[in-house]
């Protein structure tokens, strides 16, 4: 959970063909760039539908495949703002493929059981995954 909180993600995939045994693997989890990006809006409405209040929630993502540098809230209440690092799902996958690894494992869980009624965080809409889990195996000729 700190690639998307890294400027410069090269200074991490350069070295860790080195850094692995032939056939490593590194695994990684990061907020998920579609749902959870700087550059999204959460609307949450309710509609009647055969006499009973039904709650929607839909996420508006703006500016996905732009590389692009946000402040938001990394913990509620902390006196500074977070700053994040946001790009499309390829564009980081392609930075440990262009030094060797090879995806094989892709996660994208969401959270289940009681949906929280605080509007911000990611149990208030379950149907996004608000992570995203990648396994890369360093694959050796």
């Amino acid at each position: 959970m700190a690639i998307m909180d890294m400027a410069v993600v090269p200074l991490l995939t350069a070295p860790l063909p080195i850094l692995l045994k032939p056939g490593g693997k590194f695994v990684f989890s990061i907020t998920h760039p579609v749902f959870k990006s700087g550059s999204r809006r959460i609307a949450i409405d309710e509609e009647d539908h055969s006499n009973q209040a039904v709650r929607n929630t839909s996420i508006q993502v703006f500016n996905y495949t732009k590389l692009h540098h946000c402040e938001g809230i990394g913990i509620v209440g902390q006196p500074e703002a977070h700053q994040y690092f946001h790009g499309s799902t390829s564009s980081l996958i392609n930075l440990f493929t262009d030094h060797g690894f090879v995806l094989d494992c892709l996660e994208e869980p969401v959270y289940k059981g009681e949906r929280s009624n605080n509007k911000l965080t990611s149990t208030a809409y379950q149907e996004f995954p608000p992570f995203l889990f990648f396994g890369m195996n360093l694959e050796r000729i």
